[in-house]
C-alpha cells in the first residue's frame, strides 16, 4: 500500500465482491481478494482462508486461496503446524479483527509463519479477519514488501470492513452459492429505494422505511463518493438493514438491476433472559466488536447499542459488559 493513505483507495469495490455471493467458496474468496488488490496488495500478493477451530483449541485452516507468487507456501507452512503453535493461533484468531502480523503474531508463531515468508522477502503481512463466531471466520491479507505503521483512519475502515467479510461468507453458505431467488427475498426493491415486493416486511413501517433508506445509502455509497471519500461511503454501506437483512444485486433478463433484501443476522445465543436484538448485541460484542462497530453493523445509532449492551449485561447478572467476553478476550 506504501505511503498512500485510505483516501485514494475503493474499498467499496471490495464491499461489492464480498456480496457476489453465486459462487463457490474458492471463487467467492479469489473475488474479494482481486477487489482489495489495489488497497491490500502491500507488494508480494494477497492470500485468503476460512477458519474453525476445533474442540481442542487448535485451528484448522479449511481452504487456502493464495492466487500471487510465491504459490502455496501459507498452504504449506500451515499444513505442518505443531498442535501448540495451532492452539496458539486459534487464540489469536479468537481475538485479532485486523492488523499486521508484526503487531498481532507472538514471538512463537512468529517463528513459525513469518520466519519462512520474510526468507523469500515478505517483510510483513496486513490481515482482516471476518469473524462469524467464535469459533469460525474468513480471513483476507496481503504481503509487504516494506512493513510499514497504519494509516490514519485505517483500522476503522479494516473493522468496518471484516464485519462485511463475515455476513458475505455467512449469506453465501446459506444460499448455498446461488443468487437469491423470490423465495430467499424478504423484500425486493428498485435502487432508487422503492419496494416492489415485501415479504417479511410488508406489514412493518419502521422495516420498510429502514431498508427504503439502507439501498438508498449502498446506492450512494457506490457512487462517485467511493472515491472522492472512501470512508465515507464505506460508513454509508451498513452491514445489515434494520439489523436483519443484507442486501445482493439481482439482474433481471432485461438489464434490470433489483436490490434483494435477504435475512441474514449474526448467529446468536440462547440467553432466553434476552430479547433477540439483545442477543444480536452480546454476540457481535463477543467477537470483539465495540459499541461503535456494532452499530454500524446492526443499522443502530451507537447510544442504543450501549444502552441494550449495559441491560444486557445486567439481565444476564454482570456488573459490566467487559464481562461477558472470553477470558483470553477481556484484557
Amino acid at each position: 500500500m506504501g505511503a498512500r493513505g485510505p483516501t485514494e483507495r475503493d474499498y467499496v469495490r471490495t464491499i461489492e465482491a464480498i456480496y457476489t455471493v453465486d459462487r463457490s467458496q474458492t471463487d467467492w474468496l479469489k473475488g474479494v481478494l482481486e477487489s482489495s488488490r489495489e488497497w491490500l496488495d502491500g507488494g508480494m500478493g494477497l492470500f485468503g482462508y476460512t477458519w474453525t477451530i476445533a474442540h481442542d483449541g487448535c485451528v484448522r485452516f479449511e481452504q487456502f486461496v493464495d492466487p500471487d507468487k510465491p504459490p502455496g507456501v501459507l498452504a504449506t507452512i500451515a499444513s505442518g503446524v505443531p498442535p501448540h503453535i495451532a492452539r496458539l493461533t486459534g487464540q489469536l484468531l479468537r481475538k485479532t479483527v485486523c492488523g499486521l502480523a508484526s503487531d498481532v503474531l507472538t514471538p512463537e508463531t512468529k517463528k513459525v509463519f513469518f520466519a519462512p515468508l520474510q526468507a523469500i522477502g515478505i517483510d510483513d503481512t496486513l490481515g482482516i479477519n471476518g469473524r462469524e463466531t467464535a469459533t469460525s471466520g474468513v480471513w483476507i491479507g496481503g504481503h509487504l514488501k516494506r512493513s510499514r505503521a497504519l494509516a490514519r483512519g485505517e483500522e476503522k475502515l479494516y473493522r468496518r470492513i471484516a464485519r462485511h467479510l463475515a455476513a458475505g461468507n455467512r449469506l453465501r453458505r446459506r444460499l448455498a452459492g446461488r443468487c437469491p431467488t423470490d423465495a430467499d427475498a424478504a423484500a425486493i426493491l428498485t435502487p432508487a429505494g422503492r419496494l416492489e415486493h415485501a415479504i417479511a416486511v410488508s406489514a412493518k413501517t419502521e422495516a420498510r422505511d429502514a431498508l427504503r433508506a439502507a439501498v438508498v445509502a449502498m446506492d450512494r455509497a457506490r457512487g462517485a463518493e467511493r472515491r472522492t471519500d472512501p470512508e465515507g461511503a464505506v460508513g454509508r454501506w451498513r452491514v445489515l438493514a434494520d439489523a436483519r437483512f443484507s442486501l445482493i444485486d439481482r439482474f433481471e433478463s432485461d438489464g434490470r438491476r433489483f436490490v434483494v433484501a435477504c435475512e441474514n443476522q449474526p448467529v446468536t445465543g440462547a440467553e432466553a433472559r434476552l430479547t433477540e436484538r439483545e442477543r444480536q448485541i452480546v454476540a457481535l460484542y463477543r467477537l470483539g466488536a465495540d459499541s461503535k462497530l456494532i452499530a454500524y453493523e446492526l443499522g443502530l445509532a451507537d447510544a442504543t447499542v450501549r444502552v441494550l449492551l449495559s441491560r444486557a449485561a445486567r439481565r444476564l447478572g454482570v456488573r459490566r459488559p467487559r464481562a461477558l467476553r472470553p477470558k483470553d478476550d477481556a484484557s
